[in-house]
């Protein structure tokens, strides 16, 4: 047995700085990937009923339908949704409303978070003169 100990190599300083720096982009990206993800995907969900929401529109909608899951009802974990129209003359109670006077399709979505069915509305109307794409928002609880 030898009471030689192996020697450490050094590591040049610019080589541990680019080390940490490495580490630390990781972690940015670990973090972005774990926080900014959605649980689920709009192709994951089943998805029933009717609604005027292309794909791109439902995972929108499902994000922010998770993040009102997450905050009110300690739950973002979404197994089912099912959308329902609502008569053109419907209009919610309270405001006022971001929609104002502009057309606007409400739906109810009847969304499964963590075993409990949760009504929520959803509204889409345009967005403001010279503007492109929809608008939208989402409620909850639903008010009839």
């Amino acid at each position: 047995m030898s009471n030689v100990r192996p020697r450490k190599r050094k590591v040049p300083v610019h080589r541990q700085r680019l080390n940490s720096s490495m580490k630390l982009l990781a972690l940015l990206i670990a973090l972005a990937v774990g926080v900014c993800s959605p649980h689920a995907e709009a192709e994951e969900v089943p998805f029933t009923g009717r609604t005027s929401a292309n794909v791109h529109l439902i995972k929108d909608v499902l994000q922010d339908i998770q993040l009102i899951g997450r905050g009110a009802l300690s739950c973002d974990s979404i197994t089912s949704v099912r959308s329902i129209l609502l008569p053109s003359d419907y209009r919610p109670s309270g405001g006022p409303f971001p929609e104002g006077r502009s057309r606007t399709i409400y739906e109810r979505w009847q969304v499964e978070l963590c075993g409990t069915k949760e009504d929520f509305l959803v509204a889409f109307w345009a967005p403001p003169a010279g503007e492109e794409g929809v608008v939208f928002r989402v409620a909850h609880p639903f008010h009839r």
